[in-house]
């Protein structure tokens, strides 16, 4: 036997080489993209709550008539009165006297959201600027997840996702809606998660099911356009759901979102006499803003006359307008997102995130114009 048996075979220095240039830069690249995965999310609300926080010291009273509406709204529940107004807004119900149940019209999450700071702290226009802004500025982080998902396969390009984030933090409409104590904050708020959740949870497992239907309930007690949401959402749970637990997973999720609707649905009718106080059908024939507020009750007979060019008129107008507003919002990226929508198109966040922007610009105007345009 060798005396060398043993011994371990010299290693040929010649034959080991450091990494490539490539190597070491794909090791560069996936460590920053590490720690930007993990401090993007709390950054980002971070810089979009300073933001909307600044915005709010030039803001000292709410600036329209629903956010007031919310405001004393908010107040009222605090004080143990419940979901009672002390105004009248308009003459869409008959209401037996100025002091009356809320929300035959605008939605309640946003009073309730408010109640209990308002109940600890005191009625505060600022304390509910506060809470807003911070509803407000967890958007960053929901778009910067969103851009994520849309980017899964894509990898060189997933940095997007903190740009998408910023574009959110910073945008002056977005930051205007989180301090103005509206109800506009909080739909988007639940719209977005709602969506976030469409292309990560919702089809995994009936807990992802129910919840996501749970969000989008409370984005509809935020604003009526949240059914519109479950339209685009059913269809998404059905088609990516594997076919044994199709039906299971669907059901679910409209019952998540159901859970939350019908009780809204059942106060109505306790304090109107219809679980729908104003008929869809009624606004569908409003002529115009100004008769909402006719004395008395709305002129029904006058809408019904209506003219056929007339409505179709606002309808167009209604939808112009939503598209200009998508336009404002995004300029200058409208070219990028359409070259996002080519490359991406075969991505579920991408088609889910179109899917819900289509319906909510195009539905609302066709079925409601006067007040998609006037609130």
């Amino acid at each position: 036997m060798s005396d060398h048996q043993d011994e371990p075979e010299a290693l040929d220095l010649d034959q080991v080489a450091p990494p490539s240039m490539e190597a070491r830069r794909a090791l560069a690249l996936a460590e920053a993209m590490a720690v930007l995965d993990r401090y993007s999310p709390p950054m980002l609300f971070l810089f979009a709550f300073a933001l909307r926080l600044a915005a709010a010291t030039n803001v000292h009273f709410p600036g329209l008539d629903d956010p007031a509406y919310y405001y004393q709204v908010a107040t009222n529940l605090a004080s143990g009165r419940g979901l009672t107004v002390d105004t009248i807004w308009g003459w869409l119900v008959d209401f037996p006297s100025v002091t009356h149940a809320s929300n035959e019209h605008w939605m309640p999450l946003a009073s309730m959201v408010l109640a209990p700071f308002f109940a600890l702290f005191g009625p505060n226009f600022q304390l509910g600027q506060l809470v807003g802004a911070a509803a407000g500025a967890a958007l960053a982080p929901i778009a910067w997840h969103l851009s994520r998902e849309a980017l899964r396969d894509h990898a060189p390009w997933r940095a997007f996702g903190w740009f998408a984030g910023m574009f959110i933090a910073f945008n002056p409409s977005l930051a205007y809606q989180a301090i103005a104590v509206d109800s506009s904050v909080y739909f988007t708020l639940f719209g977005a998660l709602a969506l976030l959740l469409a292309v990560t949870w919702l089809v995994e497992s009936n807990v992802g099911a129910a919840v996501t239907g749970l969000v989008v309930g409370l984005a509809y007690l935020s604003r009526t356009e949240g059914l519109l949401l479950a339209a685009v959402l059913l269809p998404v749970v059905w088609l990516q759901t594997e076919r044994e637990a199709k039906l299971r997973r669907t059901l679910i999720f409209a019952a998540g979102v159901v859970v939350l609707v019908l009780p809204w649905w059942f106060r109505n009718l306790m304090a109107f006499g219809s679980p729908s106080p104003v008929p869809l059908g009624l606004l569908a024939l409003v002529p115009d803003y100004a008769a909402l507020f006719h004395f008395g009750g709305p002129a029904r007979e006058g809408f019904a006359q209506a003219g056929v060019f007339d409505l179709m008129g606002e309808r167009l107008q209604a939808l112009g307008q939503n598209v200009s507003l998508v336009l404002q919002i995004t300029v200058p990226l409208v070219i990028t997102a359409i070259v996002a929508v080519v490359r991406l198109w075969d991505t579920l966040a991408l088609r889910v995130m179109l899917a819900a922007t289509v319906v909510l610009v195009v539905a609302p105007a066709l079925l409601v114009p006067v007040l998609d345009q006037w609130g």
